[in-house]
């Protein structure tokens, strides 16, 4: 368990990061930016990172423990895809800041991470329901993962024009003939350019 007081500062330059980013953008940023709306000094800064893109990653990662904790605690025993709301409500409460790391110039490493982030969890749902796959997990989940954020990124761009339920159902039908080719049901060999 980490500190109280490494926590806090931690937490404190967190969010002076996320207000910046949403003011400012993330490539206007600089260090000082940071520790000036954080209130503290660079040299604490560089006790806990080196640059701001490590701040930046460890947010990333902290955001999805929480969440990864959330839809592990949700889990249903028929499937993976009810907690998925989850993914779509995390996004809305945080659409201003997504939007921004989506359409700056770090934008490719910030959907690498979610990316990976979300076929990691993806991956540890699908080993137990599918012992056996047709499809090597660690593809079907990159597959899923890479799918499901270019739904996000989509839902957030065209300012939500349907509830993260409506998305799930949405996501649910598409998805649904990927599980099924896992187990070997309705699947004919691809023929052709597709």
């Amino acid at each position: 368990m980490m500190d109280r007081r490494i926590q806090r500062t931690r937490g404190l330059l967190q969010d002076a990061l996320f207000s910046l980013i949403v003011e400012e953008g993330y490539d206007a940023l600089s260090v000082q930016d940071i520790v000036d709306r954080a209130n503290l000094g660079r040299s604490t800064f560089y006790v806990h990172f080196k640059d701001k893109d490590d701040l930046l990653l460890t947010a990333m990662e902290d955001g999805y423990r929480d969440l990864k904790a959330h839809m592990s605690a949700a889990q249903p025993p028929e499937g993976f895809f009810v907690p998925l709301e989850m993914v779509f409500d995390y996004a809305a409460a945080n659409r201003e800041l997504f939007l921004v790391l989506l359409n700056g110039t770090g934008k490719m490493t910030f959907y690498r991470q979610a990316r990976d982030y979300l076929a990691g969890g993806m991956f540890d749902l699908l080993k137990d329901v599918f012992p056996r796959p047709r499809i090597p997990l660690d593809f079907t989940a990159v597959f899923f993962a890479s799918s499901l954020l270019g739904m996000v990124i989509w839902w957030l761009e065209a300012e939500m024009p349907f509830s993260s339920v409506e998305m799930v159902s949405r996501v649910r039908l598409l998805f649904r003939e990927g599980v099924n080719a896992l187990q070997g049901e309705h699947v004919q060999e691809a023929r052709g350019p597709f």
